[in-house]
C-alpha cells in the first residue's frame, strides 16, 4: 500500500492542481492545502473493516472506554476522585501513544485522525459540563465548532494557517512544540482536571499513599495543596485563553472562507 505521506504523492498533488500552497500575503482566498490534495491523489485506503481494526484506532477505543467508565462507573466520578484522575490520566497517556503507533506501524488514516480528536473533545465535554456547568458548555461549543472548521482542512490544519495573527502563529509553531504551545495545550487539557481536583482535594489527599499521609492528612498539607491549585488555576486559565484565541481565529477564518466561496458561486451563476 502506498504511504499517505510519500513525498512523490505530494509532488504529484502540486503538479495536479498547479496552485499555491495556502494564501499568499494579502490574499483573501484560501487554496486547498497540499495535504488535502494528497489525500485525494493517494492510493485507495484498505477496506473500512481493516481500518477500524488498526492498532492506533483500537487504542482510541480503549481511551473511550476509560472515559466512559470514569464518568459512568458506579460512584467513580463523585466518590472516587483518585480513581477518576487515574482513568483520565490513562486516557491522556494513550493519546500520546496512538499517534506514535500509527506512524510506526504505517497505519495512519483519516478515520484515526478524526477519532483521536473526537475522543479528546468527548472527554473534555463531559468534564467541563460537570465541573463548570455555567461556562463549561460554552467552552465545549467553541471546541466542537473549531473542530468542524479545522476538519475541513484535512490532516494539514496544524501546518496550513496562512497569514494568521502573530499570537496564533506563535502558539501553533512547530506543531505546538514551543513554550507558548505547550502552555496552551496544558491549559486546554488540564484546566478542567484542576477544577475537578479543587472540588475533591480532601478526598484525594486522604487516598494518598501511606508515606505521604502525615503531610496529606494534616490541615497544613490541605492548605498548601489548596494554595498550589489556586496558583495553578491562573496559569492554566491563561493557557486556555491562548487556545480560545486560536480557536476563534480558526472559526472566523472559516466563516470568511465560506462567505467568499458563496460570493464566487453567485458570480459564476
Amino acid at each position: 500500500m502506498v504511504q499517505i505521506w510519500d513525498p512523490s504523492i505530494l509532488e504529484a498533488a502540486d503538479a495536479a492542481r498547479g496552485a499555491r500552497v495556502g494564501p499568499a500575503a494579502g490574499a483573501s482566498k484560501r487554496f486547498p492545502t497540499r495535504l488535502e490534495t494528497a489525500f485525494a491523489c493517494a492510493a485507495p485506503m484498505p477496506p473500512p473493516g481493516e481500518v477500524l481494526l488498526y492498532v492506533p484506532n483500537l487504542i482510541g477505543y480503549g481511551r473511550l472506554a476509560a472515559i466512559i467508565y470514569g464518568f459512568h462507573g458506579d460512584g467513580v466520578f463523585d466518590s472516587a476522585p483518585l480513581t477518576f484522575l487515574l482513568l483520565y490520566a490513562l486516557n491522556m497517556a494513550l493519546d500520546g501513544i496512538d499517534g506514535a503507533a500509527a506512524r510506526r506501524l504505517n497505519q495512519t488514516s483519516a478515520f484515526g485522525a478524526w477519532l483521536d480528536v473526537v475522543v479528546d473533545n468527548l472527554g473534555r465535554t463531559l468534564l467541563w459540563c460537570r465541573v463548570a456547568p455555567a461556562v463549561g458548555p460554552w467552552i465545549c461549543c467553541l471546541e466542537w465548532t473549531t473542530f468542524s472548521c479545522t476538519h475541513t482542512l484535512g490532516a494539514g490544519w496544524k501546518m496550513d494557517f496562512g497569514t494568521a495573527p502573530g499570537i496564533v502563529m506563535r502558539v501553533m509553531a512547530n506543531g505546538f512544540y514551543t513554550a507558548l504551545g505547550v502552555w496552551a495545550i496544558a491549559g486546554l487539557h488540564c484546566l478542567p482536571l484542576l477544577i475537578y481536583s479543587q472540588s475533591h482535594t480532601a478526598e484525594i489527599l486522604q487516598a494518598a499513599p501511606a508515606p505521604f499521609q502525615p503531610f496529606a492528612g494534616s490541615a497544613e498539607g490541605l492548605a498548601v495543596v489548596t494554595e498550589v491549585l489556586e496558583y495553578g488555576w491562573w496559569v492554566l486559565a491563561a493557557g486556555r485563553a491562548l487556545v480560545a484565541a486560536v480557536e476563534l481565529w480558526f472559526v472566523w477564518s472559516h466563516i470568511r472562507w465560506l462567505c467568499e466561496g458563496s460570493d464566487e458561486e453567485e458570480k459564476k451563476k
